[in-house]
């Protein structure tokens, strides 16, 4: 270690090692400039802290602001959560807490199946990932409104006196019941021909999937972000703190049953919705969802709606060229315990089924209505209702013309799928690393302990006994050398005891006795006794 007084600079080579009450870090090189209170570390430095490792081959960092950069190969670990961080750049700041990770960032997490075993992780990247800490007095107004109206939850209504279920005479269908008693809803016999609608099955089994993905992705995100803000009432609400997630362009999700794309994604504490704009997609096995904006709805961590939001298009492939196809204004998915139990297409729906007969697709069923309903029972649909000017025909295959095959707006991107994690990013891991002390051992500094006790503040995570171990080791040295600093000691000539003990045995001369409390005189001991004295 070199410090430069002319500089107030002190320069670290090779080996650094630091402690701090709130963690502890290594690296090869670093410097401290006092004056202006600025860390810089490099070469593999590592850092740990109660609840994070990190890792960066630069790190900045200004003590006085509590703001720093890091740079190159940076990974943070949050050790509370299964959560990891990657990219070439992550500035910081405290108070209130912000972070931006730029240059290719990755936000990665993992599940472990209890019963298996096995381990799914979700991967997730986009240009830039903020995360960030606000108050709700801080916010912007317009911000503020539109997070309140999107967390408000309109009860459906009911439609007053009968719908029209299934009232239009179709082919594929068993005639309908006398008008006068047609329910809400149809009866599972009068819809015989829908109970197994491959598309409506295709969309359960891709929210069954999607649900708890997502629901556990956000969970661990609000966690990092402190968890979920509650309303505290008038006198604190301006002062409450409100939790930002954002991820900006080309924002990618790869998960084994789960794949997404879209423009940019957000997320905040307030409204507990997860947003995803800018031509977003969903992808699950052989299915599409996709509109102009989707939004995950969350109470209490739990995921219980999913919003599709205008233009709202569902497609299913049943094989090369064949597609079942939903499309309408609105569409939501309403989630119960994980699974869907209900799903809605809302204003203008229209629906393509290619019906097969024994295992061969032979006619296409043509479906219009305002409201389209499915109702589904352990993952399979159940029951399906047609609202309001319903429309039905049945198209031999052999007489379907070419532009009837596709509703419109119809766009298969199966080209944008992630198909794997390296799609996402071809960045290795680092393995988790061992706690500090057992690799390297805190210097006790017995001495500092004893006079300086509340500078000399123990890291918090290495509460092993090191304090005991100081106090041990300080009576240890007091008793074998009966050393008072404050009594003045013998004085011993500087060099006379290297060269007493560089006696060569054998010779004539012998080594000279020395005082059991003597030490080598130096500027620095002079300067401290004349200290004590004067005090005295």
């Amino acid at each position: 270690m070199y410090y430069h007084i002319d500089l107030n600079l002190a320069e670290f080579w090779g080996n650094v090692q630091a402690w701090h009450t709130d963690g502890f870090l290594t690296a090869e090189e670093g410097t401290y400039k006092r004056e202006e209170a600025l860390f810089h570390f490099t070469d593999n430095v590592f850092i740990r802290t109660e609840e994070q490792e990190i890792w960066a081959e630069d790190v900045h960092y200004n003590r006085n602001n509590n703001s720093g950069i890091l740079r190159r190969n940076v990974q943070v670990r949050d050790t509370t959560q299964q959560v990891l961080v990657l990219g070439d750049r992550l500035d910081f700041r405290r108070e209130p807490d912000w972070g931006q990770v730029t240059e290719d960032p990755v936000f990665i997490t993992w599940e472990i199946d209890r019963e298996t075993g096995k381990t799914d992780t979700l991967f997730m990247r986009a240009d830039t990932l903020r995360i960030f800490t606000s108050t709700y007095g801080d916010m912007d107004s317009l911000e503020r409104v539109r997070a309140f109206e999107r967390q408000d939850i309109p009860e459906r209504k009911k439609p007053q006196g009968p719908t029209d279920t299934l009232v239009s005479p179709d082919s594929t269908s068993i005639p309908a019941a006398d008008p006068g008693k047609i329910q809400e809803s149809a009866s599972p016999k009068a819809v015989k021909d829908t109970v197994t609608d491959p598309t409506s099955i295709a969309a359960a089994s891709y929210f069954r999937a999607d649900s708890a993905d997502i629901q556990s992705f956000l969970a661990k995100t609000d966690s990092m972000l402190h968890a979920a803000v509650q309303h505290l009432g008038d006198s604190l609400f301006n002062t409450m703190e409100v939790h930002f997630f954002y991820g900006y362009k080309n924002v990618k999700v790869y998960k084994s049953d789960l794949q997404s794309v879209c423009d940019s994604m957000v997320f905040n504490s307030i409204d507990s919705v997860l947003r995803q704009y800018g031509r977003p997609v969903l992808w699950n096995e052989e299915s599409q969802l996709s509109a102009d904006s989707i939004q995950f709805r969350f109470s209490r961590d739990s995921l219980y709606r999913v919003d599709l939001l205008s233009k709202a298009f569902l497609i299913s492939q049943e094989e090369v060229t064949f597609f079942h196809q939903i499309k309408s204004d609105i569409m939501f998915a309403h989630i119960r315990g994980n699974d869907i139990y209900r799903f809605d297409a809302v204003k203008n729906a229209k629906a393509l089924f290619y019906i097969p007969e024994d295992s061969i697709i032979t006619s296409l069923n043509i479906k219009e209505c305002e409201e389209m309903s499915v109702m589904l029972k352990d993952r399979r649909a159940e029951r399906i209702t047609y609202k309001k000017s319903v429309k039905s025909d049945m198209i031999p295959l052999y007489e379907l013309k070419k532009d009837q095959e596709r509703l419109g707006d119809f766009n298969w991107r199966a080209e944008e799928r992630p198909g794997d994690r390296y799609a996402i990013t071809s960045r290795g891991i680092r393995d988790a690393t061992p706690r500090p002390e057992t690799a390297c051992k805190e210097p006790l500094f017995p001495f500092t302990l004893k006079y300086f006790p509340t500078v000399h503040a123990l890291p918090s995570t290495l509460r092993t006994g090191v304090t005991i171990d100081a106090v041990k080791e300080l009576n240890r040295r007091e008793t074998e050398n009966k050393i008072n600093p404050f009594i003045p000691l013998q004085e011993f000539p500087a060099g006379s005891r290297d060269k007493a003990e560089d006696q060569i045995p054998g010779t004539t001369k012998e080594k000279q006795p020395i005082p059991f409390n003597a030490r080598r005189v130096t500027p620095v001991l002079q300067r401290k006794q004349l200290q004590v004295q004067e005090v005295k």
